[in-house]
């Protein structure tokens, strides 16, 4: 007998305590025999998960897990991020930067000014002996991150770059691939946390030529290294050219990367061979969109060292 027509019979409702005349004995807007049978939920409790949003709502209007206080695994609940951080409570990574919402919005000193609404690139930069990382390099790239055509979340436009000048480092002489390998395993201070690493050098070689800058991927996460000793807008255009690779960008995406096959008008991109020494932008449209591609598949370096949910304490 189901006295209520809610699905669970009389007998079934005595035992787990529900009212048999009642079709939702909570009043959650779920039938007992959907939180029974489906949802796995508390017939007699309106938010079984204890995370500020009732049952019902939870699986008509956000899609999240009633029976789970964070549906996406990210450190935070879901009643917080629907009610107040309007972050994505089914996307652990609302802004698709590669950190989740629960770390950006932790206190961890490393991961200070990022924002889960806001897509964001940390950069930890060392300098060899002999060699400045100078204000106005990093100022100029910083501003073309900020001025990237990337809508975010938030309805903001940009990506928030985050240059950290660190410490200074050995003068090894001129470096290649194998040498900064050795500078990462030694002076890469944040590492696990997201953190793409750079080293300002005097002279940089590859394969037996000159060059004005390197990136690769070594046994402790990606890293670059670019000659700094020149104007500081020809370091910049180096700088992001390099940083371009580490985020995502390489040959294999486009013909016109690391290259003179493509002109400099067909795809006006700093990650471009044909681009001047002093040219700091990446395309934007034509036959390649280097920060739609950004955006879309940004590259993150690991984040072992961070739990999402730890230490949470800011609240925009």
């Amino acid at each position: 007998m189901d006295s209520d027509g809610d699905g669970l019979a009389d007998a079934r409702e005595r035992e787990v305590g529900t009212d048999p005349t009642l079709p939702d004995s909570d009043d959650d807007g779920l039938t007992d025999e959907s939180e029974v049978d489906q949802f796995d939920t508390d017939p007699l409790r309106l938010d079984t998960d204890g995370d500020s949003v009732n049952d019902s709502e939870e699986v008509t209007t956000h899609g999240t897990d009633p029976a789970v206080n964070d549906s996406d695994g990210d450190g935070l609940a879901d009643g917080r991020e629907v009610t107040s951080l309007r972050t994505e409570p089914t996307n652990p990574d609302t802004d698709g930067d590669g950190f989740a919402d629960g770390a950006e919005l932790s206190d961890l000193q490393y991961l200070n000014g990022s924002d889960p609404l806001r897509m964001d690139v940390f950069v930890e930069v060392d300098y060899v002996e002999g060699v400045q990382f100078k204000p106005g390099t990093r100022e100029l790239v910083t501003r073309r991150y900020s001025e990237a055509p990337v809508t975010n979340p938030d309805g903001t436009n940009g990506i928030s770059l985050h240059i950290i000048v660190d410490e200074e480092v050995p003068d090894v002489g001129t470096v290649d691939g194998q040498k900064v390998d050795k500078l990462q395993s030694e002076w890469f201070d944040r590492r696990g946390y997201g953190y793409h690493y750079a080293v300002a050098v005097k002279d940089v070689e590859s394969d037996g030529n000159d060059v004005g800058g390197l990136a690769g991927h070594g046994p402790h996460g990606p890293w670059f290294v670019f000659n700094a000793r020149g104007n500081y807008r020809g370091a910049a255009s180096v700088f992001m050219h390099e940083l371009g690779h580490s985020v995502g960008l390489s040959p294999s995406d486009y013909e016109g990367i690391d290259s003179r096959s493509v002109s400099l008008s067909k795809y006006p991109s700093t990650m471009n061979y044909n681009s001047g020494k002093y040219h700091t932008r990446y395309a934007r449209k034509g036959p390649f969109d280097d920060w739609a591609h950004i955006a879309e598949q940004m590259d993150t370096p690991e984040m072992s060292a961070v739990n999402p949910g730890v230490n949470e304490t800011r609240s925009n």
